[in-house]
């Protein structure tokens, strides 16, 4: 599992190798509805526009992007579960991506 870092930065540009596909992320923060959501640029294609990052579901489904697994947001701590601008930075989300190897070794168990 690889955990990508976010900062409390209203808008952050980072690219990051997952499963070895390059992966340009731009993640905001929306004021006026109150959320994160990004942006996936692979090969200079983009992928994903605008994707909201919610609690607890693999945000690159419907659309898998190439052939990447699953992008989570999950809380560390069971009773908050609204994401909220310094909920990255203070460590109360982690998102997170499983890698192909993480999920082979889980569907074997």
């Amino acid at each position: 599992m690889i955990e990508i870092p976010l900062i409390n930065e209203p808008y952050q540009e980072f690219t990051i190798e997952l499963d070895g596909v390059s992966c340009d992320f731009f993640v905001n923060w929306n004021t006026i509805s109150n959320c994160w959501s990004f942006d996936l640029r692979i090969d200079g294609s983009f992928v994903i526009l605008g994707k909201r990052i919610v609690s607890g579901i693999n945000l690159f489904s419907p659309i898998k992007p190439i052939e990447l697994t699953a992008l989570i947001a999950t809380s560390v701590n069971e009773q908050i579960s609204i994401i909220k601008r310094d909920s990255f930075y203070k460590g109360e989300f982690v998102l997170s991506y499983i890698e192909k190897l993480d999920l082979e070794l889980l569907n074997e168990s």
